[in-house]
């Protein structure tokens, strides 16, 4: 047998297996790219529920070169995503429904958001920050992420899509393992046009809510503060939560925002909540927590870790990480309450004010 193709290593495993599992790793970058590419051209969106169509006809409805349409289309189907029969006629897969933005199960914003160039560029260089420690993504696109965003309409379309649109099932999860009682104002800090807290406002009808992001944010609240009971009870308020942060709150939420700081960040953060928060009043932290042991949790997790040092320069954190910044940031240890929406659910009390 081929030294090259056969035996085993030390732990095992065959070197063939080994080969796959390298060479799969590139034909996974180019099988994203594929994807990307239709979903930004809208192939699925043009393809009806269960319609078949010509590649000729979808081309000039999409604005592509009819040739290199059905190319991708045959490669896409080969890998079970689209169909395509001897007659160009282009038929949905079980995968291609999944890129209909209006199927509620859809993922074709989080297929759009990771093969944008500037993502994909971000994590070109990997290698920088490797190297130094720091997020590559200003590196390969000029300026940080938000900023980047807010200078790049689309990207920031797909970006905002993607935490609203693409995330609404997990946010509708985590409201309902959250637990508010009648009479509390929940300030969702850093809570983007207002997805998470619509879905807490709904299921606490006796529970009021602040809105707080930046200002260029929090100006399309409007599609999901979107009802005359939930304007009744919601503030919209714009501004960065580096500086300050509302006061009057009961609970405090901050969800997925501490994993894109890195801790100088976070705990700045972490003060200004605390400054704004009354005795009595509660933080709440929805993240993903790493598992204390290497190795233990899910493979994604570390790559999620990598994904936040890649974009911000932040990480994923365990528990033992999560106790640090609280502690210097003032507040007491964190508790582990719960899990909702495949996150993390912590509190923590923050004492008399401060600041």
């Amino acid at each position: 047998m081929d030294e090259a193709m056969g035996g085993a290593d030390e732990a095992g495993h065959s070197i063939g297996d080994a080969r796959r599992l390298l060479f799969g790793a590139v034909d996974g970058l180019i099988l994203a790219q594929m994807v990307g590419a239709a979903c930004e051209v809208g192939l699925a969106d043009a393809l009806g529920a269960d319609e078949l169509a010509p590649v000729g006809a979808l081309a000039p409805r999409l604005g592509c070169d009819e040739w290199v349409l059905f190319r991708l289309v045959r490669a896409l189907a080969a890998q079970g995503i689209f169909t395509i029969d001897a007659g160009r006629m282009v038929g949905h897969s079980e995968a291609s429904r999944l890129l209909r933005r209006d199927d509620a199960r859809s993922l074709a914003w989080f297929m759009r958001y990771w093969t944008m160039p500037s993502i994909w560029g971000a994590w070109g260089g990997l290698s920088h920050c490797v190297r130094t420690g720091a997020a590559s993504f200003p590196v390969a696109n000029g300026r940080g992420f938000f900023e980047h965003m807010d200078a790049h309409a689309e990207d920031h379309r797909v970006f905002s899509s993607l935490m609203s649109v693409g995330f609404a099932g997990r946010h509708a999860a985590l409201a309902a393992g959250l637990s508010f009682a009648d009479g509390e104002v929940v300030v969702d800090v850093g809570g983007g046009a207002g997805s998470l807290l619509r879905e807490i406002l709904l299921r606490n009808p006796g529970v009021r809510g602040v809105l707080y992001d930046l200002p260029s944010v929090v100006a399309g609240a409007g599609q999901y503060i979107d009802t005359e009971d939930l304007r009744a009870r919601c503030v919209i308020e714009g501004g960065s939560f580096l500086e300050r942060v509302p006061q009057g709150g009961t609970s405090y939420v901050l969800s997925w925002i501490l994993h894109d700081w890195p801790d100088a960040g976070a705990i700045a953060i972490l003060k200004a909540v605390r400054a704004a928060m009354a005795p009595g009043a509660r933080l709440i932290v929805i993240e993903e927590v790493l598992a204390a042991e290497i190795g233990a949790g899910d493979a994604g997790t570390y790559v999620n870790d990598l994904n936040m040092l890649v974009l911000f320069g932040g990480s994923e954190r365990t528990m033992a990480g999560f106790n640090a910044l609280m502690a210097a940031a003032g507040f007491g240890d964190v508790t582990r309450i719960g899990n909702a929406g495949g996150m993390a659910v912590l509190e923590a009390r923050g004492g008399d004010r401060v600041g």
